[in-house]
């Protein structure tokens, strides 16, 4: 919530969040993308390509927030991200 308050970022929520009341109407507010979890490889190349092209339209025009990711990771042996 501070996050929100201060800088007003967009996320990439997972695109289980669209359907969810108020909740989804309030991503959808502050012009975020929905990514799907898991799936094949092209539907993660599809993500991948929608937030690069978001970043570089705020980079030229500055007309959406800037992006917010959470690195949703894991280790195995504590010194490389799985």
């Amino acid at each position: 919530m501070v996050l929100i308050k201060n800088i007003r970022p967009a996320f990439a929520p997972s695109s289980e969040f669209k359907n969810v009341p108020l909740l989804g109407t309030l991503i959808d507010v502050i012009d975020s993308i929905y990514i799907p979890r898991g799936g094949s490889e092209e539907s993660k190349a599809k993500a991948l390509a929608a937030i690069r092209d978001r970043q570089e339209i705020i980079e030229e025009t500055g007309k959406f927030a800037q992006f917010l990711i959470f690195a949703e990771a894991g280790t195995s042996n504590g010194s490389g991200i799985l």
